[in-house]
């Protein structure tokens, strides 16, 4: 039973981290975001670090098309 908790926790956890990510990176695709935090095991200050990246180097591309 405390396996099925603590599942259904880390579940819920990373749902709501999944939810937090995509309002600061609202120009990336969630799909982008989801798979960013998987391949990241989780680890959201690590996650943030990489999507911010992205999201300049997006800027950057969107800017020298002007």
């Amino acid at each position: 039973m405390a396996m099925a908790a603590a599942a259904s926790s880390s579940s819920s956890s990373k749902s709501a981290s999944i939810a937090e990510l995509r309002r600061m990176f609202s120009n990336l695709d969630a799909s982008v975001i989801e798979s960013v935090l998987a391949s990241n095991d989780g680890q959201v200050d690590i996650t943030i670090d990489h999507l911010l990246t992205m999201s300049i180097d997006t800027e950057n591309q969107q800017v020298l098309h002007l």
